[in-house]
C-alpha cells in the first residue's frame, strides 16, 4: 500500500470495531473528520445493522467511495479469521454482507496495522517509511511497515509482538505470549496487587515518591517494555518506534525506564532510534482503516 493517501474529492469511511466501542471517521485523503463513537453490539446481526447505519449516516453528508474496517484480530482480504474479543465474527461473511447492504467496496485490516497506517499518514510517524508500532494495553501487539508497505507475513499475523521471548522464565499460554505476560497492562495489574494497590494507586505513589517501593515496581515494569522495544528495533531497524495504547497515558513516568531497558537490548546501531507516543490515540485505527480502503481501491481499480 502507498505510504501517503491519494487526494481526491471522494471520501472514504474508516470504522474501527473494538471489543467495547466502534469508532468511525470520514477522510477525503488530506483531512480527517470528527470521530463518531458508539458501543459495540454483541451479536452479528445487530453489529451488521449498526455498521450499515453508520455508513448510511456518512453518505448523508456526501458521497462515499469505499469502506475500511479495522478488527481486533486476524483477518484476510475476504473475511475475519480469528477475533477473540468478538468471537461471533470468526469466519463470518462480514465484508460480503456489508457490501450487499451498502453497495460500497470494503476492505478488512487488523486494528493494530490500521493504527500504524494512521500514524504514518497523520500522526507521530508521518513521512516515515520504516516503522514499528507497538500497542501497550492489557495485551501487546502492533504492526510493521517496511519500505512504505505494511508487512503482513505469510499468515497475516506479523506484529504479534506479545510472543517475543521474555528475558526471564515466563511461560506462554494459548492466548498470551511471554513478553505480553511479562510487560503488559495485566502484568502491571498483578504487580500492583502484590503491593495491595490498584494500578492507579501504584502510579500515584510512584509519581509522588520515585524512590518508594511503588516507584521501583514501575521503573522495573518500564524497563520490561523497553527491553522488548530494543529487541524489535534490532530486528527491523526502523526510523521510529511508535507506542500506543492505554499504558502511554503514564508515559512521562515510564519514559526513562523504557529508554534504559531499550538501550540494554538494542544493538548499538539502533540505540538512537526515537521512541514516540502515538498522536492519534484511540482514533488511529479508524483513520488507518479509511486510508487503507482509499489506497487499495485507488491502486486496484
Amino acid at each position: 500500500m502507498p505510504l501517503q493517501p491519494e487526494s481526491s474529492s471522494l471520501r472514504t469511511i474508516g470504522i474501527d470495531i473494538g471489543g467495547t466501542h466502534i469508532r468511525s471517521i470520514i477522510s477525503d485523503g488530506l483531512n480527517i473528520g470528527q470521530v463518531n463513537i458508539e458501543k459495540t453490539p454483541n451479536t452479528y446481526d445487530v453489529l451488521l445493522s449498526t455498521l450499515r447505519r453508520i455508513i448510511e449516516s456518512g453518505k448523508s453528508t456526501g458521497e462515499l467511495s469505499s469502506v475500511g474496517l479495522g478488527l481486533p484480530g486476524r483477518t484476510d482480504p475476504e473475511k475475519p479469521i480469528w477475533i477473540p474479543k468478538l468471537p461471533f465474527l470468526n469466519q463470518s461473511p462480514l465484508m460480503i454482507d456489508l457490501e450487499k447492504l451498502t453497495h460500497l467496496p470494503t476492505t478488512l485490516i487488523n486494528d493494530a496495522q490500521a493504527a500504524l497506517v494512521g500514524e504514518v499518514n497523520f500522526g507521530a510517524a508521518k513521512g516515515c517509511r520504516n516503522v514499528v508500532l507497538v500497542t501497550l494495553g492489557t495485551g501487546i501487539g502492533g504492526g510493521v511497515m517496511i519500505d512504505g508497505k505494511i508487512y503482513l507475513g505469510h499468515n497475516g499475523t506479523a506484529g504479534s509482538f506479545g510472543w517475543l521471548l521474555a528475558p526471564v522464565r515466563v511461560f506462554p499460554n494459548p492466548e498470551h505470549g511471554p513478553w505480553e505476560r511479562w510487560a503488559s497492562g495485566n502484568s502491571l495489574l498483578n504487580a500492583s496487587r502484590d503491593l495491595g494497590l490498584s494500578v492507579s494507586e501504584l502510579i500515584e505513589q510512584a509519581n509522588e515518591s520515585p524512590e518508594s517501593q511503588a516507584g521501583g515496581v514501575l521503573t522495573d515494569f518500564a524497563s520490561r517494555i523497553g527491553k522488548g522495544l530494543g529487541s524489535l528495533a534490532s530486528i527491523f531497524d526502523p526510523q521510529i518506534v511508535v507506542v500506543s495504547g492505554g499504558l502511554v497515558h503514564s508515559w512521562s513516568l515510564l519514559r526513562n525506564g523504557v529508554q534504559d531497558g531499550f538501550n540494554s537490548t538494542a544493538s548499538p546501531s539502533v540505540r538512537n532510534t526515537p521512541i514516540k507516543v502515538a498522536i492519534l490515540g484511540s482514533d488511529a485505527g479508524a483513520v488507518g482503516a479509511s486510508v487503507t480502503s482509499r489506497n487499495y481501491f485507488n491502486t486496484n481499480h
